[in-house]
């Protein structure tokens, strides 16, 4: 977890909004993974829809 790994606590929220704003293709700051609704989740410093990243394939 970002805590067990030294985040603070406006890291953690950081985080979580560049992963919140990645949930729209248009706007991810990871063009080469697609995220999907998967369940909700809750911390202390957000809750919402979990999201579930893959890679995106290119067809060929």
């Amino acid at each position: 977890m970002a805590e067990d790994e030294g985040l603070d606590r406006l890291m953690r929220r950081c985080m979580v909004l560049m992963l919140f704003r990645s949930f729209a293709q248009s706007e991810t700051l990871f063009p080469d993974m697609r995220s999907d609704a998967s369940g909700r989740f809750s911390l202390d410093i957000a809750e919402g829809t979990n999201l579930l990243f893959s890679p995106i394939r290119e067809e060929q």
